[in-house]
């Protein structure tokens, strides 16, 4: 059919009230239109027309630990840097030696060890950033001499014991043996 040759129709008042008020109590958009005997489209132009304000997406609403996938401070590494960075921003300068280029990389950089503490990070610059880890070392490593911090035990592969963790409880071995059958068993 051609565009512009039907007069648009408006929605009746009736119909508009009915919706914004199901709506307001909780209802989302499907279970408004099956109610009313609509379509979810026609709800949702209705609302937009009329500019009725949605709410976020239950999906959105999943933050944290309501969210089943969250791990808290057990995410690896890589997650908990990037939870710092998408609740912090991206560092646009060094707090240790004051600069601010905009050619020069900047980090942020934990200061205790807590890795799922956002408020336990600096800005730092990459140079400033690598002297405190190496300071952090030295003492480590001095300590460790003096016999004030016991040394860490490694823990080793299940199947390989004269192996080391790599990732997930495995050594390297297993953890990309295990990944060849996912990928096998996707294909499948």
């Amino acid at each position: 059919m051609p565009k512009g040759v039907y007069a648009r129709r408006g929605y009746p008042i009736a119909m508009i009230g009915a919706v914004n008020q199901l709506y307001r109590q909780g209802m989302s958009q499907d279970t408004i239109a099956i109610t009313l005997g609509i379509s979810q489209k026609v709800v949702w132009r209705l609302m937009r027309q009329h500019g009725m304000r949605t709410r976020n997406r239950k999906e959105a609403a999943l933050r944290k630990g309501a969210n089943p996938n969250w791990k808290g401070s057990g995410a690896c590494y890589t997650a908990l840097h990037q939870r710092v960075r998408r609740q912090l921003g991206i560092p646009q300068k060094c707090e240790e030696c004051g600069r601010a280029d905009d050619d020069t990389l900047y980090e942020w950089a934990n200061q205790s060890g807590r890795y799922d503490e956002p408020s336990d990070y600096r800005r730092l610059c990459v140079r400033c950033h690598r002297r405190q880890d190496y300071r952090r070392w030295l003492v480590a490593a001095h300590s460790q001499k003096r016999g004030f911090i016991k040394r860490r035990t490694e823990r080793k592969c299940a199947n390989h014991p004269s192996r080391l963790i790599y990732c997930r409880g495995m050594c390297e071995a297993c953890y990309r043996r295990s990944l060849r059958v996912l990928k096998n068993a996707a294909c499948a």
